[in-house]
């Protein structure tokens, strides 16, 4: 290469760097600035929907105590020898629905009846039957001292709630209703103004954690909410009888904590902390600082510039493809200005190369494995209460146009006990699935369920039970699901198993919708209705979570109403796993990069000075007899993966079957023409130097292109 060819290629490949990495830095800048304003508009969202729950908690909350407080307001404005005390206490309770329990308790004597102790009270859904405190424990003990496992014995409730009238109780256990309960007292007076007792409203835990549950914080978000004395009563994560279980204990409740990470995901979050008013509690939010935010657009007033963002932060496959070629540029310029070259500089270059392109495929196998992203769902991911109650409210008017009726909701649940990969197409899976039914609804279901993709199923009543006015039948299933998964990436892929739901009267107006109230929790990263010991060989679990999708069908099943051209709306319940890189590795890659190696050993024998001839053993015959070895081990490794995987493209790992096989044809070329003692350049250069040099820089390089073009 003459120094003006060599002055202007130095030139090109400088001007190509510089332009590659003020490209690169600019988009970097782009990609912060951007960055930092979804930051700032999450933590802004995340306070702003912190206020709007703790405001509107506090409004639900307060018109409860407002009951309690009319009450006793009444009962205070006459005299209570004179009054009919349980009439006036059903007149309340015939106003609001939004409570347990409704009552009054007075002290000793101070009732104006013949009891010692009077404490009519009505439970919610009684028909209206009064009972009385005083008939399950004596109220009237006195609390003294400031311990505070006493708050929670209901004989101190009482003697507590007089001390502090006119506030939200801590929750205890209340003998009457069986349960545990959080209770507003608010004073009633004589007409001396002097406290002879208080009319008390309760509402259960259940109640708040379905009060809570309205508000959507969106997916792996989560909230919790806690007394001011320390007791947890609600947590997003945890359901009623964790939070039970913890109430009845005897350490003291704790604080909230300050989480600057999502328990679920381990992702920056943002922490705020909010007092409902009115009630002494407090309110947290832990929302996922990364998480895709309704309202925010890159296009919208914070983000204006001419210059757009070509290479964005979710394409890392892109960074890594700019990133490699900068450098392999880079270094390319930087040896062109080498006044010599000698044959140690020449064997750095390739170990250079060589470097360059085996960190961008590292780099990409880890942001395609190690960091891994929620995929796009196909309908809509349920993952709180509020999600499927606008889901219903939506359907039900679509639903009015096709049938003239309502839809009837069932509510389904599952818990998978196992799965199994059968085939490449064929899937196990066992586990618990039921049905809960409301009075007037039909529940004289066989089986309750179809599965639409089933191979074949076997399914066996486990348990009918009635109780709060529902029918819950639960049926143990044994199916085999034939579903089509996409092994393209292979061995970086993640596969959806989908279990498809249909009710057993298909063809009505009957929509299976998840049964949420048996679930701590339906975020998706906490694994809802998967066995806690689950295994599942080869591969770990990801996320679970139900999915509404409105399936069109192009027939009537012979008379289905609106199903041809009409969406019917289908419950799923999807599981994502993710592959276990070593098992491939083991299988696969590792006997590839052996099989690399002793190519390249074959590669470094080759010479045409016969006394290296001589010792290293070099012939044409034997080059051509070891690399044909090496195929067939390769192509029966092939073979089977293919086999395993039954794919109708080519997958990501056949690419380095491909280059290996290229490699193996092109080794045995090289020897042939060697032997021959062919007059070219290439092979002659320095006795079979070039091939020695270029043969990884050339191996890594195409296993890199292959590789961005795989995922990208």
């Amino acid at each position: 290469m003459t120094k003006r060819v060599k002055r202007k290629l130095f030139i090109t490949l400088f001007l190509c760097t510089v332009l590659l990495s003020f490209f690169a830095v600019l988009q970097a800048v782009k990609m912060y600035s951007l960055h930092q304003q979804e930051l700032e508009y999450s933590k802004l969202w995340a306070k702003d929907k912190t206020a709007e729950i703790a405001e509107d908690l506090s409004k639900r909350i307060q018109y409860v105590a407002s009951v309690a407080n009319a009450l006793a307001q009444n009962l205070s404005s006459q005299h209570c020898n004179s009054c009919d005390i349980e009439k006036i206490l059903k007149q309340h309770y015939l106003r609001n629905d939004e409570f347990i329990n409704l009552g009054v308790a007075f002290k000793p004597l101070k009732s104006g009846t013949k009891f010692r102790l009077y404490a009519p009270f009505i439970k919610s859904n009684a028909a209206m039957v009064v009972d009385r405190l005083d008939r399950y424990y004596d109220y009237s003990a006195t609390f003294s001292g400031e311990d505070y496992l006493l708050y929670r014995n209901p004989e101190f409730w009482f003697s507590y709630a007089m001390e502090r009238s006119g506030e939200w109780l801590p929750p205890f256990y209340e003998v009457s209703l069986d349960a545990y309960v959080i209770r507003y007292a608010a004073p009633i007076f004589d007409e001396n103004k002097q406290k002879i007792g208080l009319a008390f409203v309760d509402v259960s835990l259940e109640w708040l954690g379905e009060t809570v549950e309205r508000y959507d914080l969106r997916d792996n978000n989560y909230l919790s909410l806690m007394s001011k004395e320390g007791d947890e009563l609600y947590h997003s994560l945890k359901g009623p009888t964790q939070i039970v279980t913890a109430l009845g204990g005897e350490q003291v409740g704790g604080v909230l904590q300050n989480e600057t990470h999502n328990t679920l995901t381990g992702k920056p979050a943002w922490a705020n902390r909010m007092q409902v008013e009115g009630t002494g509690w407090w309110l947290q939010t832990s929302i996922a600082a990364h998480s895709v935010l309704p309202g925010f657009s890159k296009n919208n007033t914070l983000w204006h510039s001419a210059i757009p963002v070509v290479i964005s932060q979710a394409n890392p496959v892109a960074w890594v493809s700019l990133l490699v070629l900068i450098s392999t540029l880079g270094y390319s310029c930087l040896r062109l200005r080498r006044k010599r070259t000698t044959l140690k500089l020449l064997w750095w270059d390739s170990a250079v190369y060589t470097l360059f392109f085996s960190l961008g495929v590292v780099a990409v196998w880890f942001f395609e494995y190690g960091s891994v992203s929620d995929k796009q769902a196909s309908g809509v991911v349920v993952a709180n209460k509020a999600i499927i109650e606008k889901y219903k409210k939506d359907h039900a008017l679509t639903s009015l146009k096709s049938f003239e009726q309502a839809p009837i909701y069932i509510p389904v649940g599952l818990f998978i006990q196992s799965i199994e990969f059968l085939s490449a197409s064929n899937v196990s899976v066992t586990g618990y699935i039921w049905h809960r039914y409301k009075d007037g609804q039909v529940s004289d279901y066989k089986k309750g369920t179809i599965f639409p993709e089933a191979i074949s199923t076997n399914m066996n009543l486990a348990y009918e039970e009635e109780m709060g006015g529902e029918i819950i039948k639960g049926w143990y299933f044994e199916t085999t699901l034939r579903e089509n998964f996409s092994p393209d990436r292979f061995p970086l892929d993640r596969q959806s198993v989908w279990i498809r739901l249909w009710h057993e009267n298909f063809g009505g107006n009957t929509v299976l919708v998840p049964d949420i109230k048996s679930y701590d929790s339906l975020n998706t990263r906490s694994l809802p209705g998967i066995e806690k010991d689950f295994v599942l060989s080869g591969w770990t679990l990801y996320r679970s979570y139900f999915e509404m999708r409105n399936n069109v069908y192009n027939t009537r099943f012979a008379g289905l109403k609106g199903s041809a051209g009409g969406a019917i709306p289908e419950l799923y319940f999807n599981i994502e796993v993710t592959r276990n890189f070593i098992n491939p590795f083991l299988a696969h890659l590792f006997p590839l990069l052996v099989v690399v190696l002793m190519l390249y050993a074959i590669v470094i024998t080759m010479s045409t000075d016969q006394e290296r001839k001589d010792f290293l053993g070099f012939n044409a015959s034997g080059v051509v007899a070891s690399c044909s070895a090496l195929f067939f081990v390769a192509l029966i490794a092939h073979v089977q993966m293919r086999n395993e995987l039954a794919a109708n493209s080519v997958v990501y790992l056949e690419y380095f079957y491909l280059i290996t096989y290229v490699f193996i044809l092109m080794i045995t070329a090289n020897a042939v023409l060697l032997s021959l003692n062919a007059k070219l350049w290439f092979v002659q250069y320095h006795d079979n130097l070039l091939p020695k040099l270029i043969y990884w820089p050339a191996l890594t390089s195409g296993l890199f292109l292959c590789t961005l073009w795989c995922f990208r």
